[in-house]
């Protein structure tokens, strides 16, 4: 990683809490990727499967087990080759983030307004500073990671609802999906 190759790294981000977003997945037990190869994979992502392609090629399912259980988060497979920790923690996924960071400079609770290039470099602006940065690395588009794919409190979000009849051994036998409304 570039902070353990001795560069300055800083992460921003607008929660105030790391990992808030991890918290929620797989209710509350984090399904932090599946057990397949990279082709299966891209096979089973159902809209634009191209914008995968390089980050699961740079990083595979695999790579993802492999960081993990190198961090002391052992790791279960269950049905449909979802892989959670074994512990059922999201929280044992965000201290394993969390000590990969260890040379972060992590900022909570800030939100980046601004990113504009001068020269060689960005300026990036927040709610609480501004820094001038060699390179910046988004999670997603600002559209995307705080508008349209993002659960604002209060605010309405268009989804499709999976309703499923499942029996004692975890087999779906019945199932409908219909268009939804969720409010955070």
């Amino acid at each position: 990683t570039a902070s353990s190759n001795g560069h300055e790294v800083v992460l921003i981000e607008k929660n105030e809490k790391a990992g808030k977003k991890i918290y929620i997945t797989g209710k509350g037990r984090c399904n932090i990727t599946n057990a397949c190869n990279n082709e299966e994979f891209i096979k089973n992502i159902v809209s634009n499967p191209k914008f995968m392609y390089s980050s699961i090629n740079a990083f595979s399912c695999n790579d993802t087990m492999n960081f993990f259980e190198n961090r002391n988060v052992p790791l279960v497979v269950e049905r449909g080759n979802r892989v959670f920790p074994q512990s059922y923690h999201a929280s044992d996924i965000t201290k394993a983030l969390l000590d990969a960071c260890k040379n972060v400079d992590i900022h909570l609770n800030e939100e980046v307004k601004k990113i504009t290039k001068e020269d060689e470099s960005f300026v990036v602006i927040t709610s609480k500073a501004s820094y001038v940065v060699d390179r910046v690395v988004p999670m997603l588009p600002h559209i995307l990671s705080n508008d349209i794919c993002s659960l604002q409190p209060k605010e309405e979000r268009l989804t499709i609802t999976c309703e499923m009849d499942i029996d004692k051994d975890g087999n779906v036998f019945n199932y409908q999906l219909f268009p939804s409304i969720i409010r955070s």
